[in-house]
């Protein structure tokens, strides 16, 4: 957060001004509606996060290890900064499954539905 600012999303400060209409005045929601319209944007794009996920089959001097997108699931290599298909930001390498999933129920509830590929 850079000089105290973050972005946040108009829509959901709108619904917020509207949740709350009952506790402002008729001024107030036309100034704090015409903050948000008036506010500087940004062209931004949501990040896909991911990991590789090594992958073996076999035993012994017959095994074979590869890599696959934690997100659609391609073959890859771990030394890939992105996956080529889906184009996850490979940055997640030292998290759990567990902390994956729990990172994919939030951006599922951020952006009201079912994470990107579903």
């Amino acid at each position: 957060m850079e000089n105290g600012k973050r972005l946040v999303y108009a829509e959901d400060v709108l619904a917020l001004i509207e949740r709350n209409r009952a506790y402002m005045t008729d001024v107030g929601k036309i100034h704090a509606r015409s903050a948000v319209h008036s506010a500087p944007t940004v062209d931004a794009e949501l990040v896909k996060h991911g990991r590789w996920v090594t992958k073996s089959s076999g035993k012994g001097a017959n095994a074979t290890n590869w890599a696959v997108c934690s997100e659609c699931h391609v073959c890859g290599s771990p030394q890939w900064k992105r996956c080529p298909v889906c184009e996850a930001k490979m940055d997640l390498s030292n998290v759990t499954d567990q902390t994956t999933e729990a990172l994919e129920r939030m951006g599922q509830k951020a952006h009201g539905g079912a994470a990107d590929g579903e």
